[in-house]
């Protein structure tokens, strides 16, 4: 075969040589970290952010096609932020129209793709128009938020804003730009699509989900496009202040459009919507598509009756969408006249609803002429009407909200006389409470909406009548909630409000000022100046249950790390600080120390609110959170008031609320079958730990009605069920309490006096140790005459001077102290009539009785000394103290005896001395001048002889 030959068959070999690596390798390299690296940046460079790809895949045959998944747009450079993700863009052309320089592209598609757009602040001037048409570039603009832009041969960005087909030989910004292709889009088709607009707050403004689109696109040399097709959006939401609007309503949308490219303008031609039924027309057309985007729309919907019109009211009016059955005429009507490049656009928008009805299983009754006429535009959205009745019940709300979008004001007025169960009716959350009972309201509110500090000021009056609260957060009910408010501005008055929470019943008159500050989450507080009374104050209700026990106040038995002991009936748990008794309900058994269960709480959550009012509030403290944001003087009065199980009446208490710290000028009560006053502070701004410092005064209380009830007080004294009589206390007592308003013994200081009279001491296990020492077993059960006993309290202990107690003609004096823990100390002299003291005499040595059991007074000295447990307390003569007392006794014997003897030789000696005195007298009796001058005389010599005379015997 000649060369020539040879080389005419290689040519056609190595020209499907090429072919075939061209197939082979092109689709290697276009799937490529590489090329997907330029795509990625050339896409970056035409639409003016940042691109982010997943993957990229190319295919050339049968058809061209390229796959991209993992798409991710970020803001542009200028303009609104914005963010664009696609999970999976798909796009299919045909190869042969290439060849005529048309581009048909068989299918595109875009599966679930979110926008989410961010407007700036509201800007009235003239300077948004032109921040919004930003550029890259010199002549170069740059696409705005969510826009697409395209790429021509060569590389440059066309306008993204601009419809211009795809191919253009031109990237400026001229109008009427020709193509070098023919484009013909068959199939465009978007499903799961989403759309986001935020304030530059981040409030939501416009929410679009469940978007699907199905489209049709040609566009031509000269620039022209056509668009048709149909769009749904499965959920459409405004956000309003109070509420949004669209709950329920899907959007259908039936585009045709038509862009021509030489006078750079958007024609609609047609642009039927469907609103949830509601048909509605858009005509009109945007200019100027290149730069300001100048728009001039009508759209027209309605009247039309509907079938289910919730999503044209405020949610806030009907929260509850499920099972609610709805119709009424509708009618929407608007304009839009400006730059669509504006935050916000200038539009404005009616919307008429009228012979509104709505149906709800749980309403009690239907709800009846519904009528709402809305007005938005940028600036304010104006309530013209807002009206709701029912067959007993009728709501209306007239007014305006200015700068709704950033900063809303409101300008309302209400009018309500209704049966709150419809409100609850229509609640959706499923723990809002049941409501029941009527209000009548007609109020004014003037002021920002979404300022806490600064809530808006609402002026008028509401009347409650039997209202009640349950469920939800509150495990405690609300009931017979009735009365009248009067508002002005930011404060409150009432005549009197009677309500009651759980057992407790109150009555409340007077003021508050800032109100608001009393919600949960509100910062700052309210002043105060109140009156409250109350049948029923059951304060245990309030407090949350212990910790290891259920609501239902039951205690567990000790746990390992407990020390236990045992004093008759009572249960005494320590544990390191704190010390409580645990007795389950109310027993009468000696030694007992009931404490009433606190039962179901009322609870409330952490807000910034409680913690401001200090140390945060734990759950069950709602009511006294409540307290830590008043301030100002309170007057409170209470027939009957119970802490701790203790039973009170006829409290008449006087002071004031400080931010949690109650401050009591004067308070008085029946306490213990006696009568109580008191004055000082009690700390609530640490709930966990309220500290009390109080001055106490008890008088003519029962000893036994005290030491069973008041657990803390029986827990040193141990005296509860043992005595019994009228008591009087006087005390200063500081300390802490724990959430459960019981005193930590471990903090608790105190000086006091306390005094029985009329008494009795039956079965104390000192009593009975005493009664077995001295084998008199008449001590078991003791009338007592006096008892006085000084004392202190600190670090848990019980110390007292000087006690004086006087019974069955004995007397004990004693100093000592008793602890927490049950152990006690005494030191003690007995002065026991002669019948009782003769178990004694084994104690004491032969040489000492005759001393020792010689009557004094009447009574027998013997001094004692007690220790060890309460409940088995040691008794033990004194013998050192016992030895000295009797030479002590001895050393007074001998005295008074030598001062016998002194004053019988005095008188001896003082009768003879007058004796002689007289016989001298005698002597002179009827003599002269001289004479008596002598006689007297001589009587000066004799009393100074028997002056002498006395002052040698002494």
């Amino acid at each position: 075969m000649t060369r020539s030959s040879r080389i005419l068959i290689a040519i056609p070999l190595l020209v499907v040589a090429l072919v075939a690596a061209a197939v082979l390798l092109v689709p290697v390299y276009l799937a490529s970290g590489s090329f997907r690296n330029q795509v990625r940046d050339a896409m970056a460079e035409s639409l003016g952010r940042s691109v982010e790809l997943e993957s990229l895949h190319v295919g050339l045959w049968p058809t061209p096609k390229v796959s991209l998944s993992g798409v991710s747009l970020g803001p542009p450079a200028e303009g609104p932020p914005s963010t664009v993700s696609l999970d999976q863009l798909d796009l299919t052309v045909r190869l042969r129209p290439l060849l005529r320089r048309q581009i048909e592209v068989v299918s595109a598609r875009i599966d679930s793709m979110d926008v989410q757009v961010e407007l700036p602040a509201t800007d009235t001037g003239a300077g948004s128009r032109g921040s919004s048409s930003t550029r890259s570039g010199p002549g170069s603009p740059v696409p705005p938020a969510g826009s697409a832009g395209t790429t021509d041969a060569g590389g440059r960005a066309s306008e993204a804003g601009h419809p211009s087909p795809a191919g253009s030989t031109t990237s400026g910004s001229g109008t009427g730009a020709k193509s070098g292709f023919d484009i013909a889009i068959e199939d465009f088709r978007l499903s799961r699509g989403a759309v986001h607009v935020v304030d530059s707050k981040g409030a939501p403004i416009l929410d679009l989900g469940g978007l699907n689109a199905d489209l049709r696109a040609t566009a031509a040399r000269t620039g022209d496009l056509d668009v048709s097709g149909n769009i749904d959006a499965a959920s459409l939401l405004v956000h309003l202040p109070g509420g949004t609007l669209g709950e329920g309503l899907r959007l259908q949308v039936s585009p045709n459009l038509h862009y021509q490219a030489a006078e750079d303008r958007l024609a609609i031609t047609e642009f039927d919507i469907d609103l949830g039924g509601l048909p509605i027309a858009l005509t009109g057309q945007v200019d100027d598509i290149a730069h300001r985007r100048m728009a001039s729309l009508r759209f027209q919907g309605g009247p039309a009756e509907l079938e289910g019109i919730l999503g044209f009211l405020p949610s806030g009016f009907v929260p509850q969408l499920a099972g609610v059955q709805s119709s009424g005429k509708v009618q929407l009507k608007g304009t839009l006249d400006g730059s669509l490049l504006d935050s916000p656009p200038p539009f404005a928008v009616d919307l008429q609803l009228t012979d509104g009805r709505l149906r709800h299983p749980q309403l009690p009754e239907p709800l009846t002429d519904l009528e709402l006429s809305l007005h938005a535009d940028p600036q304010i959205l104006r309530i013209e009407s807002l009206r709701a009745e029912s067959a007993n019940s009728k709501v209306s709300v007239k007014g305006a909200i200015a700068g709704y979008r950033e900063e809303p004001t409101a300008d309302l007025q209400i009018q309500a006389d209704a049966d709150l169960s419809l409100v609850a009716a229509l609640q959706k959350e499923p723990d809002f409470p049941s409501l029941a009972g009527r209000v009548n309201a007609d109020v004014t509110a003037r002021g920002p909406l979404e300022d806490p500090s600064h809530p808006p000021a609402v002026a008028g009056r509401v009347a409650l009548n039997d209202v009640s609260v349950e469920g939800g957060a509150l495990e405690r009910p609300i009931r017979h909630l009735g009365g009248t408010l009067d508002l002005s501005g930011t404060s409150l008055t009432t005549s009197g409000v009677d309500f009651q929470i759980g057992r407790s019943d109150y009555h409340i008159t007077g003021s508050v000022k800032d109100y608001a500050a009393l919600m949960p989450e509100a910062p700052g507080t309210s002043g105060a100046d109140l009156q409250v009374k109350s049948r029923l104050l059951d304060l245990d209700e309030y407090a949350p249950p212990k910790p290891g026990t259920s609501s239902g106040g039951k205690t567990p038995s000790s746990t390992a790390g407990e020390t236990s002991t045992s004093t008759g009936a009572e249960t005494s748990t320590s544990t390191g600080a704190e010390t409580s008794t645990s007795t389950s309900g109310t027993t009468s058994a000696p030694g007992s120390a009931p404490t009433s269960g606190s039962g179901t709480v009322l609870r409330a959550p952490q807000t910034s609110g409680d913690r401001a009012a200090g140390g945060g509030v734990p759950p069950g403290n709602a009511f006294f959170a409540l307290l830590a944001k008043l301030d100002g003087p309170v007057r409170f009065q209470a027939d009957r008031m119970i802490v701790r199980g203790v039973e009170t009446q006829s409290v008449d208490a006087a002071g004031r609320l400080q931010t949690g710290l109650v401050s009591v000028d004067k308070a008085t009560l029946g306490l213990f079958g006696g009568t109580a006053r008191a004055s000082g502070t009690v700390d609530l701004r640490t709930l966990t730990h309220p500290q009390l410092d109080l001055d106490l005064a008890v008088k003519g209380a029962q000893a036994s009605e005290l030491f069973k009830q008041a657990a803390t007080m029986n827990q040193l004294a141990r005296l509860g069920g043992y005595l019994s009589g009228t008591l009087d206390v006087a005390a200063k007592l500081q300390g802490s309490t724990d959430a459960q308003f019981q005193i930590d013994l471990r903090t608790l200081t105190s000086t006091g006096n306390l005094e029985l009279a009329g008494g009795k001491l039956t079965g104390h296990p000192l009593q009975a140790a005493l009664g077995s020492f001295l084998e008199v077993p008449q001590l078991q059960s003791v009338p007592i005459k006096d008892w006085l006993q000084p004392f202190s309290i600190e670090n848990g202990r019980l110390e007292y001077r000087d006690l004086r107690i006087d019974a069955l003609g004995a007397e004990l004096r004693a100093d000592g102290w008793q602890s927490i823990e049950g152990q006690l100390g005494m030191n003690a002299t007995l002065l026991l009539p002669p019948e009782l003291s003769q178990g004694l005499r084994r104690y004491v040595p032969k040489e000492l009785q005759s001393v020792v059991f010689e009557p004094q007074a009447g009574r027998i000295m013997v001094p004692i000394t007690a220790s060890g447990p309460v409940q088995a307390p040691r008794v033990t003569l004194d013998a050192q103290k016992l030895e000295v007392q009797a030479k002590a006794r001895l050393a007074e014997q001998v005295d008074a005896e030598k001062k016998k003897v002194e004053q019988q030789l005095q008188d001896e000696a003082k009768a003879k001395a007058d004796e002689a005195k007289q016989k001298l007298l005698d002597q002179v009796t009827g003599s002269d001048a001289s004479a008596d001058s002598t006689a007297s005389d001589l009587q000066k010599e004799v009393q100074g002889v028997l002056k002498n005379l006395f002052k040698k015997k002494k």
